[in-house]
């Protein structure tokens, strides 16, 4: 169990092959790529199902308010094709995978003004975020009184799945640098002669919650331009931030000490996602990737003794996997 645990711990962070090279390196033993790879599947399935069991437990204190965040980050996958002639043994199986692309949805919640987040991923599994970001908050520390900060970047599937998961006890805010880079390509429209002075003062206005100022100057831009420059920057910004009026109340945010800004979780994507499933030359079976979210999950979480103590118990490692 020892040396399994040098195994995922090196497999975690590591491609399988360079794993292999680290057990040589500090413990003198030779353990083949394959077995390591299989081990720490095996491990991060294991993960995956206490985690979806609610068996790891934090030490959070219950908390009056939470920030919660939630993006997508793609990572590579390989799909095997089912062949009709299963007899023919003799054809080549790598004409039988195909490479593409799959998003995993990474959510976190931490306690207002605390450091430790708590994340949670999946693939493809954008309908079940809400839940993802209610369990993240649990081990946050949420409670029946709790108030939920969430942000994103406007991507209507956050909003919708916090709405449906969190209804009044939650407010969503569209982060403020993904907002301000509308505003910047308006400003190239509108003001091009003097951008900073535009943009500096409509990113003011929206602080303020004075959106409809921005708005005004927006819409009299786009009745002006000319009918055939479809390509207007001013009306994409003003497009952007009219399907998403509702989620622009910043001055409330700030006049609260809460963040405007989702850096945690686009940080989180390149920590937790794609830091072991997008190194170069790596592709993933579906299920394992889901898996190996989990074990960075563990990991990140703080849960990594917590597994281990389960494991060595012996029978109930195996009770947990079944």
């Amino acid at each position: 169990m020892r040396l399994q645990r040098v195994l995922t711990d090196f497999g975690a962070d590591e491609s399988f092959g360079q794993a292999v090279k680290k057990i040589r390196e500090h413990y003198g033993i030779e353990v083949p790529a394959s077995t390591t790879r299989l081990k720490v599947e095996k491990h991060a399935a294991i993960m995956q199902i206490m985690h979806k069991k609610d068996i790891f437990k934090s030490s959070a204190r219950k908390m009056d308010c939470i920030i919660g965040e939630a993006d997508g980050g793609m990572v590579p996958i390989v799909a095997i094709k089912q062949k009709s002639n299963q007899s023919d043994v003799k054809n080549d199986r790598r004409k039988n995978k195909k490479l593409l692309w799959k998003e995993a949805v990474l959510t976190l919640a931490r306690g207002h003004k605390t450091v430790q987040p708590y994340f949670s991923a999946s693939m493809g599994m954008r309908e079940d975020a809400g839940k993802h970001l209610a369990q993240c908050a649990s081990l946050a520390g949420r409670h029946e009184k709790t108030r939920v900060h969430c942000l994103g970047d406007g991507a209507t599937w956050i909003a919708e799945q916090i709405e449906q998961e969190f209804g009044a006890d939650a407010t969503f805010t569209i982060d403020f640098y993904h907002l301000s880079q509308y505003l910047a390509q308006a400003a190239q429209c509108i003001q091009p002669n003097d951008l900073a002075v535009w943009l500096v003062g409509s990113k003011t206005l929206m602080l303020e919650n004075q959106s409809d100022k921005v708005f005004h100057v927006l819409q009299e831009h786009i009745n002006l331009k000319s009918t055939d420059h479809k390509d207007c920057s001013a009306e994409k910004c003003f497009n952007y931030m009219d399907k998403r009026r509702k989620y622009l109340n910043y001055k409330e945010a700030l006049d609260a000490g809460l963040p405007i800004g989702s850096g945690e979780i686009e940080s989180g994507i390149r920590s937790v996602v794609q830091h072991r499933l997008k190194k170069p030359g790596a592709w993933w079976l579906h299920e394992n990737a889901d898996a190996m979210l989990s074990l960075a999950t563990v990991r990140i979480n703080g849960f990594w003794d917590q597994y281990w103590e389960h494991q060595s118990i012996g029978t109930q490692g195996n009770a947990v996997q079944g």
